[in-house]
């Protein structure tokens, strides 16, 4: 059976690992940009007290240094919630925080800090437990997870309504800030919660500390990436790869020859079919971008047959006005050269010619039918 310690080293220094070259990536991406230099400093901030919880449960042999430890994590964990604020506001272009949390944030996560370091405020002791130490938490706990909650919601609340007012490419951005920050959420309720509180397991919480991998790296790729995939292949391939995983570990825990096959082959067959749901999503979305491009497209395309439209309009009632105006200058002319009465002669004399010209076609219309009706006559006595 693998050894708690030598797995929660072994984790910690790939969480490590993982930060410090996440935290990098970002920062030269775009040395500048303020979204860059907070994530950054946002993930420093969390490794310094993921570290020391580290230490607060190895060191068994001494509870003194244990405690130290432990207050030490509890009071650079809430000077996380500084960076990440300020992370927040600026990644999902909240305008109008207020004033008061600017100034509340800081000063709020810098004294309740200097109190869980220094005093019991958040751990009174330490105690041992199946695995390690576990710290005994302090009156304070309600006032720090408090602040800690109310600053998440308040997040929350400004990313959700932002959100619908984002463009599309803004909306995927925040999916995937809001999908890494879940699974951070959802893992320190488990660890940090329920397990110790209903399962009697508290020596587990660090690995709700080390969930905030998921909130760095999706968050990180958010950042770095132009081009992001669809929020639905990212949580596919995430659940078949830790399934996968899982799978291989359980190989090594065969305790039999027929156990060593029989999940050889059940990891096999799962990736099989973990390949074609990703390979069947892929497809999926592939054939929704080229609807939406054809759509958009046909929406190019009736805004252009408008356009002409709105053009030939203004032409047609340019030719319209010219026309007019010829017709104007025409009847200037005329009464300029022969008077007006003989221009308004001219125009009886026209009006008359067309009323003749039409009792003449209803003329000719009647003696052609007159004709018609002849010839039948003709026709019916032979």
């Amino acid at each position: 059976m693998i050894d708690f310690f030598i797995l929660n080293k072994i984790l910690l220094i790939l969480i490590t690992a993982i930060g410090v070259w996440l935290g990098l990536l970002v920062y030269l991406n775009n040395r500048k940009a303020r979204v860059n230099q907070l994530f950054v400093l946002m993930v420093f901030s969390a490794l310094s007290w993921i570290i020391p919880c580290y230490f607060a449960v190895k060191s068994v042999d001494n509870l003194e240094l244990s405690l130290f430890f432990a207050r030490l994590a509890y009071g650079l964990a809430v000077l996380f919630m500084i960076p990440f604020y300020f992370f927040a506001i600026i990644f999902i272009r909240e305008k109008n925080d207020p004033l008061y949390l600017r100034i509340l944030v800081p000063i709020g996560s810098i004294l309740i800090s200097f109190l869980s370091v220094l005093t019991n405020f958040m751990a009174k002791n330490v105690i041992p437990v199946k695995i390690g130490l576990v710290p005994v938490l302090g009156e304070g706990r309600f006032v720090y997870f408090g602040f800690v909650l109310f600053i998440a919601l308040y997040v929350l609340s400004r990313l959700f309504k932002n959100y619908f007012k984002s463009s599309e490419a803004e909306k995927l951005k925040l999916q995937y800030f809001l999908l890494g920050f879940s699974i951070f959420v959802v893992a320190n309720i488990i660890f940090n919660i329920i397990l110790p509180s209903w399962q009697g397991l508290p020596q587990y919480y660090q690995f709700g500390n080390y969930s905030a991998i998921f909130l760095f790296g999706f968050t990180a790729y958010a950042i770095v990436k132009r081009q992001l995939f669809e929020i639905k292949i990212v949580l596919t391939q995430l659940l078949v790869s830790i399934f996968a995983i899982l799978l291989f570990v359980q190989i090594f825990l065969s305790g039999s020859l027929f156990k060593y096959i029989w999940n050889s082959a059940l990891l096999a067959i799962f990736l099989f079919f973990g390949y074609l749901l990703i390979k069947s999503i892929f497809r999926e979305i592939e054939d929704k971008k080229r609807e939406i491009e054809d759509k958009k497209r046909i929406e190019r395309l009736n805004k252009r047959v408008i356009a002409q439209e709105r053009r030939l309009r203004r032409e047609e009632e340019k030719l319209k006005e010219v026309f007019e105006e010829i017709a104007e200058e025409r009847k200037r002319r005329i009464e300029s050269i022969f008077g007006k009465d003989y221009y308004m002669e001219n125009l009886k004399l026209k009006s008359r010619l067309v009323e003749l010209v039409e009792k003449i076609n209803t003329a000719e219309g009647e003696l052609e039918k007159l004709r018609r009706e002849k010839e039948k006559r003709k026709s019916k006595k032979r």
